[in-house]
């Protein structure tokens, strides 16, 4: 590497490359339409030519196919983006539609009107034919012994199950599954927030690689970083609580249209 801001490095490096060529394996040449009018090239191929034959020359594809190679890369990128964009929309509108679902299904649980195979299939096997044993009927004698010891007529342990699912099981399943204000998970919309706000990540970084206008080190220049990393991510959390906030009040209104509708 040869410094070319400072006099005494860049006198080392360009005396070294002689030695810098007998200690490499090979030469990769970024060919460009300046390649051979740039003098430190010129140098290296002649301390090469002197010292070693052609087959350590290794010659990648011209510099200006690199935008074109980008081009094509990306194009391909869209392309398949644009055939599971729909695939990955099927899937994320059932899965909120379960989602949305699911706290009326918690709020309205009963035990009686829960399904079981064995009832659906009139109590028979359905490859064989033969009579199977009822499922609910043992369900219910296993909640009649945990509420009652198994003893007396019962009949209310039903409805006490039906109770701790709708209070005490519901609002663990409808937290994580993210059946609340949003209804959704709030990983998923810190990704949703995140990927809205790739585009600017990308004039953060383009803003750090030239630094500031005036130079600074250390602690000046990690504030400096800070400071426009935190400029990015504002936007970010004043998304995430909109979404938030947004939702809620929207829930809030519907259950008082309901009301007094």
């Amino acid at each position: 590497m040869v410094f070319l801001t400072q006099p005494d490095l860049k006198q080392e490096g360009i005396a070294g490359l002689g030695a810098f060529v007998k200690s490499s394996d090979k030469l990769v040449v970024l060919w460009s339409s300046r390649y051979f009018t740039r003098l430190h090239f010129l140098m290296l191929s002649y301390y090469l030519a002197l010292e070693f034959s052609g087959e350590k020359v290794e010659q990648r594809n011209p510099l200006s196919f690199s935008p074109w190679r980008f081009i094509g890369i990306s194009a391909g990128i869209v392309s398949l983006s644009m055939m599971l964009l729909p695939i990955v929309n099927y899937f994320g509108m059932s899965l909120l539609d379960d989602i949305e679902q699911l706290p009326t299904r918690v709020q309205n649980f009963r035990m009686e009107e829960s399904q079981c195979t064995c009832c659906s299939n009139n109590h028979k096997d359905p490859q064989t034919g033969l009579k199977v044993m009822c499922d609910r009927e043992l369900v219910y004698q296993s909640l009649k012994d945990i509420y009652h010891g198994g003893e007396g007529e019962g009949g209310e342990e039903l409805e006490q199950f039906n109770q701790l699912v709708r209070k005490t099981l519901g609002p663990k399943v409808l937290w994580r599954a993210g059946a609340r204000a949003t209804f959704l998970p709030l990983r998923y919309v810190t990704c949703i927030v995140m990927v809205s706000n790739l585009p600017l990540l990308s004039d953060l970084i383009w803003h750090i690689s030239q630094g500031p206008e005036t130079p600074l080190v250390g602690m000046e220049l990690f504030i400096w970083c800070m400071h426009l990393i935190l400029q990015w991510l504002q936007p970010l959390s004043a998304m995430l609580f909109s979404m938030e906030f947004s939702i809620q009040g929207l829930g809030a209104g519907c259950i008082f249209c309901l009301a007094f509708c």
